[in-house]
């Protein structure tokens, strides 16, 4: 790891390989793993792991103490919430949307995104973070930005999250304004080249789906434009 350049993305990928499901792992086999590295890295590791999206918030902070605990690093609790405690909320908010750039960047999972969307919301709901959240996840590619989207009602018990259909209702909204018209066009290229390879495709159909369920005519004017059957009223 001394040699690696990139050595956050490094970590990162590390991580994600550590926590490959939604439902976080007890911590001593991951800590049995991180004992193969320095102690220095296994700070760093577990800092990643407070930071991760794979699972909810909550689960991370916690099993990254329990992590450390077991690894005997000293200190770390002051040292993982101190950063944050002294951040404004401005920071604060300008903190998660870049952690979950970056996730983009990293091409986590389209669930992975959905859940640090959600996580984020929750944890502050008002217009202007929905707003942060439409701004970075119109920066993923078109069908990654339609794959999210088709994540996001869903909570990992299967429930439909008590603000999705808002939130969801804000980006269609949004989606078919003129003023983001260059992504609307991006959208409706890709699902043209889906439905051409696969008419049928889950993720096409979800999506019409999911955008008639927050605004009708915004799907009825995908369908058109995308060369879909209209949506029955």
């Amino acid at each position: 790891m001394e040699k690696v350049s990139e050595l956050e993305g490094v970590i990162a990928t590390f991580v994600k390989h550590l926590i490959p499901n939604q439902k976080a792992p007890p911590p001593q086999p991951i800590a049995a793993v991180l004992r193969l590295i320095n102690p220095e890295r296994q700070r760093q590791v577990v800092k990643a792991i407070f930071n991760s999206t794979r699972i909810r918030k909550k689960e991370a902070e916690t099993l990254s103490l329990a992590v450390g605990q077991e690894l005997g690093l000293k200190g770390l609790e002051a040292e993982l919430k101190a950063p944050e405690a002294a951040l404004s909320p401005e920071q604060q908010q300008q903190v998660a949307w870049d952690n979950i750039k970056a996730r983009l960047t990293q091409h986590a999972a389209p669930n992975d995104i959905a859940t640090a969307i959600r996580d984020r919301l929750h944890a502050k709901y008002d217009a202007d973070e929905v707003k942060q959240s439409w701004l970075v996840l119109i920066e993923a590619e078109p069908m990654l930005l339609v794959r999210i989207f088709c994540q996001l009602p869903y909570l990992p018990d299967g429930q439909t999250d008590p603000i999705a259909q808002a939130v969801m209702e804000s980006y269609v909204s949004r989606l078919v304004h003129e003023k983001y018209a260059d992504t609307y066009t991006k959208v409706v290229q890709a699902l043209k080249n889906l439905f051409k390879v696969k008419s049928d495709s889950p993720a096409l159909l979800n999506f019409i789906t999911l955008v008639k369920w927050v605004n009708p005519e915004a799907a009825a004017k995908l369908s058109q434009d995308v060369g879909l059957p209209l949506p029955a009223k």
